[in-house]
Parts: C-alpha cells; sequence; structure tokens
C-alpha cells in the first residue's frame, strides 16, 4: 500500500496488477499489460451484481416477514390461527410454520450473500487504491453503496474524507451486516408470547449464528481488503465468539428483569389481548346468555400467559385450564363459562370482569383480585383462598363447597344461595355481607366477623360459629340445629322466631339482641341471665364509623342495604331464671306478663290472676 504519485515503471518487466495492490497511482506510467490488467472491472461488476440481487432478496424478504409479524395479533401465535401466503409462491402458511420456516431461508440468503460479498472484496483487493486517472477505487466499480465500506477499509482511502463518506459506510453496514440478524432477533421477541421453549431455542440458535457469521465476514473482509494475511477461522474465533456473547447478554439480561417487571419494561414478552375477541363469536351476538352455548371458546389450555394483558378481553366458553395467569390484567374481561380449573391466577386482576358460569375449582387464587367481579354461579370448589379481595363482587349461587376462605375478607359481597358446605372461614370477614338463602352445612366460622350480615333463610345445620361476631346481624327465623355459638357475640342482633333451642350457646352474649318468638330449651334458661347482660366491653366509635361507610358504599352501588330495626320491641326475658316452675321450652314474646318488669325477676313464680264466676262471688 505505497504511494507510487508521479513514479514511472512502464519499462519494468513483471509488473502484476497484484503487487500494485492498494497502491496510489496517480500519474503513474505503467506497462501496457498491466495497465489494461488494472482497468478491467468486468469480474468486479459480474460477481457485485450477483451480490446485490442477494442482499435485495434478503431486505425483501425481511421487510416482507416483519409486516407479517406485525400484522399479526398475539392469539394467532398461541392458537396457530393466521395463514400467510408466501410472495412468489402463493403458498399459504400458519403462523408457527412461517416463524420456523423464513428464519431459515433468511439466515441461508444472508450467508449466501456474503460468500458472494468476500469474491468481491478479494477482487478489490488486488487492485489499486487511486488509479492513474485519479480515481479512487470504489469510484471506479459501479458505485455500489457497499463498495464504500471497502474504500473505508482500504489504508490509503481511509484518509480521503469526502462528504457524507462516514454517513454512507454507516448505511452500508446497517443493510449488508445489521439488518438481517436484526430481524431475526424480532423473530424471536415476536413468537415470544407463546412461551415455546423448542421454538424460542431454534431461532435464538438461528439469530446467534447469523450474529457471529456477520460479525465474522466484517472481520475477514476488512483483513482482505487491508492485504493483511489470512488468519484461520480458529484464530478468529474467540472475538467472534466474545462479540456473540456480548450480543447474547442483551436479551438474556431483559428476561431476566422481565420476570418480576415483565409487563412494565417489556411488554413484547406478554400477550395482549386487550379488547380483543379471542373467543368467536356466533352470529348476530348480542350478549344474550342463550347464545353462550354458541360461542367457540379459545383453546389455551396449558398456555403459559403469565403478565397478559387482556382488559375487556372476550374470553366466553375459554379453555384455560392450567394456564399460567400469574400477574394477568383481566379487568372487565368476559369470562362467562370459561373453564378455569387449575388455572395460576396468583396476583391477577379480575376487577369488574365477568365470571358467571366459570369453573374455578383448584385454582390458585393468592393475592387475587375479584372486586366488583360479577360470579352468579362460579364453581370454586376446592379452592384455597389467601388474600383474595371479593369487595362488592356478586356471588349469588356460587359454589363454594370444602373452600379455604381463612382470613379472606368478603365484607359487601352478595353471596345469596351461595353454597358453603364444610367450608373453612376461620377469620373471615363477612361485615355487610349477603347470605340469605346460603348453604352452611357444617362449615367452620370460627372467630368470623358477621357484623350486619343477613342470613335469613340460611341453612346453618351443624356450623361452627364459636367466638364469631354477629353483631346486629339478621337471623330472623334461621334453625340453629346442632350449632356452636359458644362465646358468640350475638348484640343486637335480629334473632326473631329463630329456633335456638338445639345450639350451644355457652358464654354467647345476646344483650339488646331482638329475640321475639325465639325459641331455647330448657337447659338453656340459666345461661340466658348472664347471655343478656350488657357487655362488659367498651363501644369501639370507630367499629361503627366503619360500618356507616359500609353502609353508605352499598348505597353508592345500588346493593340492598340491612333493614333498619328499633329498639323498642328489644325486652328482657319475660321468666325468671333462679325458677323451676317453668319447664320445656319456652318462647320470648312482645309483651311482659303481669308481674315481670324489664330487667327484674321474683323469687316465686308469679301467679296469674285468675277471673271467678259471679256465683262464687
Amino acid at each position: 500500500h505505497k504511494d507510487l504519485e508521479r513514479a514511472s515503471i512502464s519499462g519494468a518487466k513483471g509488473v502484476t496488477s497484484a503487487q500494485l495492490a492498494g497502491c496510489n497511482l496517480y500519474r503513474v506510467t505503467l506497462p501496457e499489460k498491466t495497465a489494461r490488467e488494472i482497468e478491467d472491472m468486468e469480474q468486479i461488476r459480474s460477481i457485485s451484481v450477483h451480490a446485490r440481487i442477494l442482499l435485495t432478496l434478503c431486505l425483501l424478504l425481511s421487510v416482507y416477514s416483519f409486516l407479517v409479524l406485525q400484522n399479526s395479533r398475539d392469539i394467532h401465535f398461541l392458537l396457530n390461527l393466521s395463514e400467510t401466503p408466501l410472495p412468489f409462491v402463493g403458498v399459504d402458511f400458519p403462523i408457527v410454520s412461517f416463524c420456523v420456516y423464513m428464519p431459515m431461508v433468511l439466515c441461508g440468503l444472508f450467508v449466501y450473500f456474503h460468500l458472494y460479498l468476500q469474491k468481491v472484496w478479494e477482487s478489490l483487493a488486488i487492485k489499486p487504491a487511486i488509479f492513474p486517472g485519479g480515481q479512487c477505487l470504489d469510484q471506479s466499480v459501479d458505485g455500489w453503496l457497499l463498495m464504500g465500506v471497502g474504500a473505508r477499509m482500504m489504508p490509503l482511502l481511509r484518509t480521503k474524507q469526502r462528504s457524507l463518506r462516514f454517513l454512507r459506510w454507516c448505511f452500508a453496514c446497517v443493510l449488508g451486516w445489521v439488518l438481517v440478524p436484526l430481524f431475526l432477533l424480532f423473530f424471536v421477541t415476536r413468537c415470544a408470547v407463546r412461551h415455546d421453549l423448542l421454538l424460542s431455542s431454534f431461532q435464538i440458535s438461528l439469530w446467534l449464528f447469523s450474529l457471529g457469521f456477520s460479525i465474522y465476514s466484517y472481520r475477514l473482509a476488512k483483513r482482505t481488503l487491508e492485504g493483511a494475511p489470512k488468519r484461520s477461522f480458529w484464530k478468529m474465533l474467540p472475538v467472534t465468539a466474545w462479540s456473540v456473547l456480548l450480543g447474547f447478554a442483551v436479551p438474556v439480561l431483559g428476561l431476566l428483569i422481565e420476570a418480576p417487571l415483565g409487563h412494565v419494561k417489556f411488554p413484547m414478552f406478554n400477550a395482549d389481548f386487550t379488547d380483543q375477541d379471542v373467543s368467536a363469536r356466533p352470529d348476530r351476538w348480542d350478549s344474550d346468555a342463550e347464545l353462550l352455548k354458541y360461542t367457540k371458546g379459545a383453546q389455551l389450555q396449558g398456555r403459559n400467559l403469565k403478565y397478559l394483558q387482556g382488559r375487556k378481553a372476550f374470553l366466553v366458553n375459554a379453555d384455560l385450564r392450567s394456564v399460567n395467569l400469574q400477574h394477568a390484567d383481566l379487568r372487565g374481561a368476559d369470562l362467562r363459562k370459561a373453564m378455569l380449573e387449575g388455572a395460576k391466577l396468583q396476583h391477577a386482576r379480575l376487577s369488574l370482569a365477568q365470571l358467571q358460569g366459570a369453573n374455578l375449582q383448584e385454582a390458585f387464587l393468592d393475592n387475587t383480585d375479584f372486586s366488583f367481579a360479577k360470579m352468579q354461579g362460579a364453581d370454586l370448589a376446592g379452592v384455597k383462598l389467601n388474600n383474595v379481595n371479593f369487595l362488592f363482587a356478586k356471588l349469588q349461587q356460587v359454589n363454594l363447597s370444602g373452600t379455604q376462605l381463612k382470613d379472606v375478607d368478603l365484607s359487601g359481597v352478595d353471596l345469596q344461595g351461595a353454597d358453603l358446605r364444610e367450608s373453612v372461614l376461620h377469620g373471615a370477614r363477612l361485615v355487610l355481607t349477603n347470605l340469605q338463602q346460603v348453604r352452611l352445612h357444617g362449615a367452620d366460622c370460627t372467630g368470623a366477623d358477621l357484623s350486619s350480615a343477613r342470613l335469613q333463610g340460611a341453612d346453618v345445620m351443624g356450623a361452627v360459629f364459636a367466638k364469631a361476631n354477629l353483631y346486629e346481624a339478621e337471623l330472623k327465623g334461621v334453625q340453629f340445629g346442632d350449632v356452636d355459638l359458644r362465646g358468640a357475640k350475638l348484640t343486637e342482633a335480629n334473632l326473631q322466631w329463630a329456633d335456638l333451642s338445639d345450639a350451644d350457646i355457652r358464654n354467647a352474649t345476646f344483650h339488646s339482641a331482638n329475640m321475639r318468638g325465639a325459641l331455647f330449651n330448657e337447659i338453656q334458661r340459666s345461661m340466658l341471665s348472664h347471655a343478656l347482660s350488657p357487655s362488659n366491653e367498651p363501644v369501639c366509635l370507630s367499629r361503627r364509623l366503619a360500618l356507616a361507610c359500609y353502609k353508605w358504599l352499598l348505597k353508592q352501588q345500588g346493593l340492598t342495604e340491612p333493614t333498619e330495626r328499633g329498639k323498642q320491641n328489644q325486652l328482657q326475658p319475660p321468666y325468671c331464671p333462679d325458677s323451676k316452675e317453668i319447664k320445656g321450652p319456652i318462647f320470648l314474646y312482645e309483651q311482659l306478663p303481669d308481674g315481670i318488669s324489664e330487667g327484674k325477676c321474683p323469687k316465686e313464680p308469679v301467679k296469674q290472676p285468675t277471673t271467678q264466676p259471679a256465683s262464687e262471688k
């Protein structure tokens, strides 16, 4: 690569064009044969034409693939629904098959293009950098954009500063070495919503191969045009490997960060069903419940949909069994009649969702948000609930039999007609909850808070309400057969016509309770004196304020508020606990018999005055 400007070597013998490779021959006098060899560019032009065609084909297929992937919805990748026509062939391919074969075609064309391009560099390497007429090498070929890369790699042309040379070099590098690996990476990220390990591994392997080959071909072209001795592939392997690892570290780091912050930082890895019809709507759809059976549900069984974005998605009759929906956003989604058995719904947001008739048996519902959801008739049998939010959810006729509801907050929830048999409600909050016609047979409600709850018509046979708080609860006409009420607080509860004759009311508190017409047995009489005495616990103003807030929220939501009850009919028992004259079951009447005043009990049974016949007077 010497500067031979204005030299004269016309008389020299045996001079070849290869000996003058990369030299400055400006105004140099050359032998006639050597001059013809130097000026002959036909071979280079022929090879560059083929390389240009291959590059154009690579770019067209890359742009076509980008448009296909960009216009395909996430549900197409998950269900393999979309059929993509191949250009120039007219064959329709499913989207997943397209994502398998098109990267292979792109990678093969990319390698073939660089093999041709290497022939161009080898032909340019035996040419001078500057010709006798003053033209530079890149100007003497055909002005192809990639020739600017070759000119920048030659030492003598590198110093020749021309306008926009650096910009041309950058653009040529992007087209020739960067664009195809970049589109292959787009295949990887676009298909990541499937969470298919085999497909992702295959695409990542192709992308890494194209990236490594791109780095290797650029370094080989640079050494060829600089005139450096060729190095074997194995000697260049360490540098190439480090370059590939550096390129691979970025997406790997992204995947590691994506685990806790997937929907925030890397949304391309999360499926997006927002406002989309995932299930196929029937013709003339009008959201009528009778048309639900004609809806073709999406088959997503066993899919990994972690961090799914599915607000207001249409998923009626969808098969979501064993689906991973952790941290999914399904607010306002239509999931009526959906099959969610064994689904992982930890930290999922399902507020305002429609889940009528959905099957959630054995689903994982830790920290799930069901606030304001419509879940009438849903099946949650055997579900373990932990920190689940059911605030003002509609759970009428829901099946919760055998469910673990420990410490669950069901305040303000409408559970009318629900099945809670054999369920565990230790410490559960059911403040202002509608429990009318609920089946609580054998349920364990130890320590549960049922303040102002409505239980008219509820089946509580064999239930345990030990130490439960039933303050102001509506228990009118409830049959407490074999119910454990030990230590329960029924202060100001409405027990009109309730049957407690078979209940265990030891240490229970009935202060200010409305027990008009309530039925007790003989043994319970001795307990009622203490049970009806005022509670020694201080009045909690914050609790009364909380109940008032709950009632206000119920009015705002248009829900039914518990009936107001006055205290004028709340009476003390019309009998003496110490009297042994009273036998068998007794009733509490609205009016006290003569001779017994409220809060006082005579030592002897009170005899009612009798009317004597006039003849005896």
